[in-house]
């Protein structure tokens, strides 16, 4: 386990769920200018996200994500990237939400269920 997973695991407050969904990224890069991309999750729990991008976000930002496959009247969420690991010329993200219950309504409306057996990352 590396210094990172280490300290991941500490903070973690819910189980993560290894899934791909494709999510649209609204937010301000660490040039200070708007981006707006596409990407997948990785792993996903109620109050989070994990995800990849070429991007770089400082952390402590704040960034506005959508989940592409659903009505264009779902609601979009502000998440606040907490930290950010570099692989091989692409960004990790961990990000989360304040309070989640509209994203964790959102999945399951999707058919995702947060319930069963997580996966740890």
């Amino acid at each position: 386990m590396t210094q990172l997973e280490k300290q991941q695991g500490e903070r973690r407050r819910e189980p993560r769920f290894a899934l791909k969904i494709r999510i649209r990224l609204l937010g301000i890069d660490e040039r200070n200018a708007v981006f707006g991309e596409q990407t997948l999750s990785h792993y996903i729990s109620r109050r989070g996200l994990c995800f990849t991008t070429s991007t770089r976000i400082p952390p402590g930002s704040p960034l506005c994500v959508r989940i592409v496959d659903t009505p264009a009247s779902s609601p979009s969420f502000v998440f606040e990237i907490r930290w950010r690991n570099e692989y091989m010329g692409r960004c990790i993200y961990g990000a989360s939400l304040d309070d989640g219950d509209e994203w964790e309504n959102l999945l399951t409306a999707m058919g995702i269920s947060l319930e069963g057996e997580a996966h740890a990352i």
